[in-house]
């Protein structure tokens, strides 16, 4: 028997478990677990994360859906013109909700009203 296949295998293995350990899906709540904190939100803490699960995968420059919102400018601009905030903020069975998944939960949104009043730090 040759030792090529097996050590074949066993690089494919290796490559395979190490691919799959690298590959998962940060849910924001798991990251944060301090819980709707809303004392110092800053875009790159609070924001980018939120937008960038629950916005980013229509609201980018590749699916061209306006407004975009994958940069701190883009995101301020869209939330300082009340867009953002309209659509998150509809009921639940508004057809023009964001995002179409279903409502934002509570914190997120406050999150994002308070970087707003709090003059949208970086």
């Amino acid at each position: 028997m040759s030792l090529k296949p097996v050590k074949l295998f066993g690089i494919l293995l290796f490559v395979l478990a190490v691919g799959f350990q690298s590959c998962y899906y940060d849910k924001y709540e798991d990251l944060h677990p301090n819980g709707c904190d809303t004392s110092s939100i800053t875009y790159a803490a609070h924001i980018k994360p939120i937008m960038d699960e629950q916005c980013g995968g229509c609201h980018n420059s590749s699916y061209n859906q306006q407004p975009l919102l994958t940069t701190y400018d883009e995101c301020k601009s869209a939330v300082e013109a009340g867009s953002v905030v309209d659509r998150i903020e509809r009921p639940e069975n508004d057809p023009s909700i964001m995002p179409p998944s279903g409502k934002m939960n509570q914190c997120r949104i406050s999150f994002i009203k308070v970087w707003k009043s709090q003059g949208f730090k970086q």
